[in-house]
């Protein structure tokens, strides 16, 4: 394990140090990663290089409104990390910043530097008083589109599929409203139920 470790970290380090300047190995890896999350959009990722590379194609993590399954795809967060930061949120707790993170798993902020890059640290006023059903765009079925997307039309959500199948999972919100051509009206609509 230690040679895996050895060998490892010189190849992440020169990678890291490629991704300001995309070489054809950084893309390659971008490629790799990306046919991975197309085969499966709940990928766990394996280590701190696939995480970098997850971030370099815009991919994010929001801390202040992740899902349990959403932390569980991140190296090294361990399930009972996950019901901690998942149960500190449904609490109120907000995440200012990544050393509110380490501090509520009892961690060193150097832990979780792996993971840093793909985090986000957004702030949100108070809870909506109507509960919002989230909708994971990136593996919802029909039936579940049309149930938690207000207003959406069938043909919309046979569209929303569609696309994921044909281009892969969507990246975030600008992602999803320009393959599926969709109005700001729409997207101003949906998007506190849009989950990626």
């Amino acid at each position: 394990m230690e040679a895996i470790a050895a060998w490892f970290k010189p190849l992440q380090q020169w990678a890291t140090s490629q991704r300001d300047r995309p070489s054809p190995a950084w893309r390659q890896l971008q490629q790799i990663l990306q046919q991975r999350l197309q085969q499966n959009p709940n990928y766990r990722f394996q280590n701190a290089l696939e995480v970098e590379v997850a971030a370099s194609l815009g991919l994010r993590l929001d801390v202040n409104c992740a899902a349990a399954e959403d932390w569980l795809r991140l190296p090294e967060i361990t399930p009972r990390q996950t019901t901690t930061l998942v149960q500190l949120r449904q609490q109120g707790f907000f995440f200012a910043d990544l050393d509110d993170v380490a501090q509520a798993l009892g961690l060193d902020v150097s832990q979780l530097q792996a993971i840093a890059p793909i985090l986000v640290f957004r702030y949100y006023e108070a809870e909506p008083e109507v509960a919002i059903v989230p909708c994971w765009v990136n593996r919802a079925k029909y039936p579940e589109i049309l149930e938690t997307l207000p207003g959406v039309n069938e043909a919309i959500a046979r569209e929303i599929i569609h696309q994921r199948l044909l281009r892969g999972p969507y990246r975030d919100i600008a992602d999803f409203q320009r393959r599926l051509q969709l109005s700001p009206e729409a997207i101003a609509q949906w998007l506190p139920c849009l989950r990626f």
